[in-house]
């Protein structure tokens, strides 16, 4: 169930990481946003950073600058997916604090 799970998160977010640069007006293609978002969950997992700030980020903008995406729309991308994994966990969060007496662990 969790792999299940794990597998439309990440479908959904090369969905949005796609739409993002569609509406950014780069024409890609999903194999590049899926190899791109492989190297940078790849490059997130070094310890260079707290919360990995700007490594993830520089990784999406090199690894679209090889497909010739212009610096300004991958950062721009990159940082959208940051805002939105950000507005995820704090809504997660809100519902767990909530919640918290219900929940009996």
């Amino acid at each position: 169930m969790a792999l299940c799970h794990s597998a439309i998160f990440h479908i959904c977010r090369l969905g949005g990481i796609y739409y993002f640069l569609q509406a950014l007006g780069y024409k890609s293609y999903p194999p590049e946003v899926m190899i791109t978002m492989s190297l940078a969950a790849i490059a997130s997992l070094l310890p260079l950073s707290l919360g990995v700030l700007g490594i993830r980020e520089s990784s999406f903008a090199m690894g679209l600058g090889i497909y010739g995406v212009d610096f300004t729309t991958t950062i721009n991308t990159a940082m959208l997916v940051r805002l939105i994994l950000w507005a995820q966990a704090a809504t997660g969060g809100i519902i767990m604090v909530c919640s918290r007496n219900e929940i009996k662990v």
